[in-house]
């Protein structure tokens, strides 16, 4: 089952390199897995990966890339843009995945503090260090996510 995108996160604000980003930090995988995966070449991987660069791929291959990604990021996104949000289940979270998420969440924390500091150091934060700084911010999210949205479901379920 797909990782749907939890309502804490407005798809509405993020651009399409913004939301791109987070579905891949949200997978897990690195760059050159996702492109095996989709049977990308390297310059097309390299087109896509680049946020910068305004080169997607293709409506035929999103519902792939998102069964390889392992979350409807994408999907949510443009939905969020057309102004329709599609509707969000998730299953509830017990005692220890609770406790594997916030580890996960504590080293994520440390990531970002870590990357701000060195942003930070010299007064300035360059386009390098925003980047990195916002890749991090997007895994803290992406381990964040799913705590949240279990917690939701606990909130959510009726009361016997």
């Amino acid at each position: 089952m797909l990782q749907r995108t939890p309502p804490s996160i407005d798809l509405t604000t993020f651009s399409l390199p913004s939301a791109f980003s987070l579905a891949v930090s949200m997978s897990g995988k690195a760059d050159w897995d996702i492109a095996a995966q989709m049977s990308w070449s390297s310059s097309t991987a390299a087109r896509i990966f680049n946020g910068s660069d305004d080169y997607w791929p293709s409506l035929p291959s999103l519902p792939r890339l998102c069964c390889v990604l392992g979350n409807t990021v994408l999907l949510d996104w443009i939905a969020a843009q057309a102004g329709e949000p599609i509707a969000f289940v998730s299953a509830s979270i017990d005692v220890p995945q609770l406790l594997e998420r916030l580890r996960g969440i504590l080293i994520e924390v440390g990531d970002v503090s870590s990357v701000t500091g060195e942003a930070v150091a010299d007064g300035v934060i360059d386009r390098r260090e925003a980047s990195r700084l916002v890749r991090e911010i997007e895994h803290l999210i992406s381990e964040a996510a799913p705590l949240l949205a279990g917690a939701r479901s606990i909130i959510e379920e009726p009361k016997p």
